[in-house]
């Protein structure tokens, strides 16, 4: 969004001598070009301020400070303020009011990026569509995303995500949402609450924020998501397989090389195939299908957009490595993302079906239980490597099911789980990395896979 440096400073309540437009927004230095404008964060390893320089002289035309920053840069190009983090919350706020287009707002414990991409997909096969780009999903991430809608779009499909009760308030409140999709409600973040009904009525803020006509559209086979409907008395539609569901699933087969279902809606039955692997992704698809009607759409009018869905980096993409096929959902995690890719593991036909499992993080005292129930269900694959923390209750769990001790193996870092996957890897292998994003496990495929193609063939 291009806005003028005097609009911006009105806004936060301030002055300034500077003149000319912003086309882009920074919280990271390095990505400053002539005229952005870079907010000056803290950081858990680094403060902003320290790269104002950096960001001025890549072409930034101006740089959101703390009052007190003590510069040695040009004070023109100065916006100080008390916050810089509440400046581009309060900047997000306006440029979404101003810009006054349509947003959806996403989220759910699992899918709520494959959904908003699959969704920002549909809709811009009508017209262009405006997205949370990557993982920006917080209080920086959706005042950023708001401020980066394109002036000539009218939709924007935006991610919210949370892991405090209040958060998903606030989101709303910045996004100010015409729809709100919830995907589904599990124990992801159950650490910073009491229990998964906590998380629940976190998730129920984005929906209590919806404008008061907008649309709030649920999965139907979630009983605490079906129970937002309660909240809100605009528009509700439903998706899902239960017979209840406005948008309804049936006939779903699902694999590796993609799925095939049928959704029926408003009288009307649609044969669909994607190329999104797993079952799990098919209620993604349906959560994207179900918020392109409450803008009059028909199901129907997407089937060809369907086909045409890909996984994001990291998110479930599917890859042939040396012979070895990589089912990578090594960006996060949580206990009902990870059975869900372990069912689409189980079904893959492969000589060998391996698992490299990392730690589920932000779980709190529920962990080491959660981990062990995921473990459990683990007991099937030929091989598991678990890594990191809780992920050795995992580990345990799944010898209890019934793994051969001697196929399972636990280890601290992603690195040393690539290194020692290097050496058992044979073609024809299947392998799945799921892991929370600390984890990193991303390196533990890059050590994985060092050799040359030729070495891994058993």
């Amino acid at each position: 969004m291009k806005l003028w440096l005097h609009w911006i400073a009105e806004e936060l309540g301030l002055e300034t001598s500077a003149w000319g437009k912003v086309s882009s927004y920074a919280i990271d230095s390095r990505e400053a070009v002539e005229g952005t404008l870079f907010f000056a964060l803290p950081g858990e390893r680094t403060d902003g301020h320290r790269w104002v320089g950096a960001a001025l002289e890549q072409g930034a035309a101006a740089c959101v400070v703390r009052t007190d920053w003590e510069a040695d840069v040009p004070e023109e190009r100065l916006l100080r303020v008390a916050d810089p983090a509440e400046a581009l919350r309060t900047l997000g706020a306006a440029a979404r009011e101003r810009w006054g287009g349509l947003v959806i707002a996403v989220t759910g414990s699992n899918g709520k990026t494959t959904t908003k991409d699959c969704l920002a997909a549909l809709l811009d096969t009508a017209s262009p569509v405006s997205k949370t780009i990557g993982n920006l999903n917080n209080e920086l991430g959706v005042p950023l995303t708001l401020l980066r809608i394109d002036d000539e779009t009218h939709q924007a499909v935006v991610e919210a995500g949370m892991n405090h009760a209040g958060e998903l308030k606030r989101l709303a409140a910045i996004a100010q949402p015409d729809v709100a999709i919830v995907t589904n409600v599990s124990p992801a973040h159950v650490g910073h609450f009491d229990s998964v009904e906590g998380v629940a009525l976190a998730k129920r803020e984005l929906v209590e924020g919806l404008l008061p006509d907008g649309t709030a559209v649920l999965n139907a086979d979630d009983e605490r998501v079906r129970r937002f409907a309660d909240v809100h008395d605009g528009p509700v539609t439903t998706f899902g397989e239960s017979a209840e569901a406005d948008l309804r699933l049936s006939d779903v087969e699902a694999g590796l090389d993609g799925a095939r279902f049928t959704v029926e809606f408003q009288g009307e039955s649609t044969r669909f195939e994607s190329g999104l692997p797993g079952r799990h992704n098919v209620w993604n698809v349906a959560a994207a299908l179900a918020g392109t009607t409450a803008f009059g759409f028909l199901p129907s009018e997407f089937v060809d957009a369907v086909r045409g869905l890909q996984a994001a980096p990291m998110r479930g993409g599917v890859s042939v490595r040396a012979g070895v096929t990589v089912i990578d959902e090594s960006y996060n995690s949580n206990p009902a993302a990870v059975t869900a890719s372990l069912e689409l593991l189980r079904v893959t036909k492969a000589a060998r079906r391996i698992a490299v499992l990392g730690e589920m993080r932000e779980l709190g005292a529920q962990s080491a239980e959660l981990h062990r129930q995921v473990g459990a269900g683990a007991a099937f694959v030929d091989r598991l490597l678990a890594v990191g923390g809780d992920a050795n209750h995992l580990l345990k769990a799944a010898v209890e099911a019934g793994l051969d001790p001697s196929r399972g193996a636990f280890f601290e870092t992603a690195e040393e789980a690539g290194v020692a996957l290097s050496a058992l890897l044979k073609s024809d292998d299947a392998v799945l990395f799921k892991g929370s994003r600390g984890v990193g496990l991303e390196r533990a495929i890059e050590r994985a896979f060092l050799r040359s193609r030729e070495t891994v063939n058993g």
